[in-house]
């Protein structure tokens, strides 16, 4: 434990600070706080694991489809800090709240719900609220742990050192361990990545995008999907298209990256037809005809790539509506209703008039 302290606080001594003006994402004293507090009720964590037992896949399912929602996690931007906070501690509290539907100890409950609290951003923690007391409870390493009552003493080894080894979290459960993967896998790679990149941006030396890949790549494959929200939120993975195509091809294991590689886009000022094709291909044509117009293109942009993904969707009110918007840019542009030949929309009028019937279609002296 004490060589687990002493390298995240040199890490983050000698890192730049990756963030700019913003803040840091855990303060040295809310991360000691966090792997004290982890350790000292590590027979806390395995015997709330063995009360879960099989029902831990139902409890991961409760968490991303109630607790991981878009609206808690995106659009985020003009949020105070406060609001900020709000949100993510509203997050904890549904995500512990379902461990209380399996009978398990209060104590499990306390420590699901605090160890999760002083890891939120340095931004919302209050010393002076119940909710982070962990910062006050776990300031020093302890000389021993204590022991569980349901062990017998041979299985705890005495340690007689003033300090405890570091092995000491090795007894941790896997339930532990991934609360912990942040610190014990990501740390060491990411921040090593993130201090070349802030070295070579300072020399104004371009940054390949393969190595922000590979931040995300690292992060993904430990499971560190809040860490990677809050990397791509604060800028620290700089935008570009080839780094937006790959989050779109994490939305299977982690659904907020549609909509982080939306916003990521969209922030690139060229990517205008990505972003057109990602709302289509997810059947999203009031949302993709709502984006062209605010962007200004819906003069130049094709009718047909439209009509075609509304009538795949087989919904006859939707492709009406797509059907009916263009139809009036054809009276705007050319004061008729019809598609020139050159747009090759013959197969979706002949699909209207199927519907709605030719009367349907708009009057030429409209």
């Amino acid at each position: 434990m004490t060589i687990l302290i002493e390298c995240v606080t040199n890490v983050k001594d000698s890192c730049p600070e990756y963030r700019d003006v913003e803040p840091l994402l855990m303060t040295k004293e809310s991360f000691k706080a966090f792997i004290i507090g982890t350790c000292v009720n590590r027979y806390v964590f395995e015997d709330g694991k063995k009360c879960i037992g099989s029902n831990m896949y139902d409890v991961r399912t409760h968490v991303n489809q109630n607790c991981l929602t878009y609206e808690l996690f995106t659009n985020t931007s003009g949020l105070t800090w406060q609001q900020y906070c709000s949100r993510m501690i509203i997050g904890i509290q549904c995500s512990v709240n379902k461990t209380q539907e399996f009978g398990c100890s209060d104590e499990f409950y306390d420590f699901l719900l605090h160890s999760s609290y002083v890891r939120l951003p340095v931004e919302c923690l209050e010393h002076n609220s119940s909710k982070f007391k962990w910062l006050d409870m776990y300031t020093e390493i302890p000389t021993k742990l204590p022991e569980s009552q349901n062990r017998k003493d041979k299985e705890e080894p005495n340690i007689n050192d003033d300090t405890v080894s570091s092995a000491t979290c090795n007894h941790m459960s896997y339930f532990s361990i991934i609360a912990l993967n942040l610190i014990f896998t990501c740390y060491q790679h990411i921040f090593t990545v993130c201090q070349n990149i802030r070295s070579w941006s300072q020399c104004n030396i371009p940054v390949q995008h393969y190595l922000y890949e590979l931040i995300i790549n690292i992060l993904v494959r430990n499971n560190c999907f809040y860490q990677l929200h809050q990397f791509l939120q604060y800028h620290v993975l700089a935008d570009s298209k080839p780094l937006a195509c790959l989050m779109l091809s994490l939305e299977h294991v982690y659904a907020p990256a549609h909509q982080l590689a939306l916003d990521m886009l969209k922030r690139v000022s060229t990517a205008n037809e990505e972003i057109i094709e990602v709302l289509l291909s997810k059947h999203q044509l009031l949302p993709a005809v709502r984006f062209i117009r605010s962007v200004g293109i819906v003069d130049t942009v094709s009718a047909r790539k439209f009509l075609e993904a509304a009538m795949n969707t087989d919904d006859s009110m939707l492709f009406y509506t797509v059907f009916k918007f263009f139809e009036q840019r054809n009276i705007r542009l050319r004061q008729n209703p019809r598609f020139p030949a050159g747009e090759h929309c013959e197969e979706y009028v002949k699909h209207f008039e199927g519907l709605f019937g030719t009367d349907a279609l708009a009057s030429l002296t409209a």
